[in-house]
């Protein structure tokens, strides 16, 4: 399945509103475009729900528990911390919402794992 089929869903379900969608496809099209990684169901569809899910909580109010300081340290010695660092600041620059830092490490770790996936970014 392509990731925008389950962004798609995600919006028919109404588990995001039309600016949520807008910022979930903004993300999509900054690993596409700018770091030529193509999110797939398998490589990216637990991180999309994640950031749906956060963008809701954040309309909400609702907080997030923060990260376990561990899981954080070990996903920065990982070999693709450096990008998924540029990844997270270029995703700040693209979506509307700022998401809290508890989200945005949430985020962290899940573009480490995406990334790990496939290190050379072609799927």
């Amino acid at each position: 399945m392509d990731i925008m089929d389950r962004i798609n869903l995600m919006k028919e379900c109404s588990l995001v509103d039309d600016a949520a969608y807008a910022d979930l496809v903004s993300i999509v099209k900054v690993f596409r475009e700018d770091f030529r990684f193509d999110l797939t169901e398998e490589n990216g569809g637990v991180m999309i729900t994640h950031i749906g899910a956060a963008i809701k909580r954040l309309k909400a109010g609702e907080k997030v528990n923060p990260l376990d300081r561990e899981v954080l340290s070990q996903a920065a010695e990982e070999s693709v911390y450096p990008t998924a660092q540029k990844i997270l600041d270029r995703i700040r620059e693209k979506i509307a919402r700022r998401l809290p830092s508890a989200e945005e490490e949430f985020l962290l770790v899940h573009i480490c794992n995406t990334l790990e996936t496939n290190p050379n970014g072609s799927n």
